[in-house]
């Protein structure tokens, strides 16, 4: 039977690599030639993914790592540093667009590229009633918030709008609706979605 490394056994990385990359991708202002794109399986966030010593690893990690000093004989890529994209390009395996950094320059990087949503995008999220899987809308979540205050029991409330006590919670706890003020439950009195 063979393994999915089987097929690869014979065929050194640095010769089934290159196959799978798209050197004519787009030019980024600042960095030195175009993105080259991977082409073949990639991750949820969208890195390259590639077999290596029998391990499915980030191809930008194989790029540096062919770039930068070789890659290992036997076993795998070390996992640190982290290999980070200068061009905000994820699927990008050209070594010019790539350095090693830390967890805190990877956040660093995520921030100033706007890819964490709320803190830069609030606007991107639909919260609340603009969400169209919302149970509730505001005027419900000002009058959970008024029976809290009256001391009500969050179990009871959340049978009384058929949600879990957990949402109950949350909502207590500004972590759900937080977006709604006291002043937004005044303008929004009785409106519902």
């Amino acid at each position: 039977m063979t393994t999915p490394m089987g097929r690869f056994a014979s065929v050194p990385i640095e010769c089934r690599f290159w196959d799978k990359v798209d050197k004519n991708g787009p030019i980024i202002p600042g960095l030195p030639g175009r993105c080259w794109v991977w082409k073949a399986a990639t991750s949820d966030f969208g890195h390259g993914m590639v077999f290596f010593h029998g391990r499915s690893v980030g191809a930008h990690r194989v790029a540096f790592a062919m770039a930068h000093g070789g890659l290992p004989a036997v076993g795998p890529i070390p996992a640190t540093p982290f290999i980070l994209h200068r061009c905000n390009n994820a699927p990008c395996v050209n070594p010019e667009h790539l350095y090693e950094g830390t967890q805190k320059d990877n956040m660093a990087d995520r921030e100033a590229a706007g890819r964490h949503g709320l803190k830069l995008h609030p606007e991107s999220r639909l919260f609340g009633a603009r969400n169209p899987r919302a149970v509730l809308g505001t005027a419900d979540v000002s009058a959970i918030r008024e029976c809290l205050r009256s001391g009500m029991a969050q179990k009871k409330i959340a049978e009384l709008y058929g949600i879990g006590q957990a949402q109950v919670c949350r909502i207590n706890t500004g972590k759900r609706w937080g977006h709604i003020t006291k002043q937004t439950e005044n303008d929004h009195g009785n409106q519902n979605h």
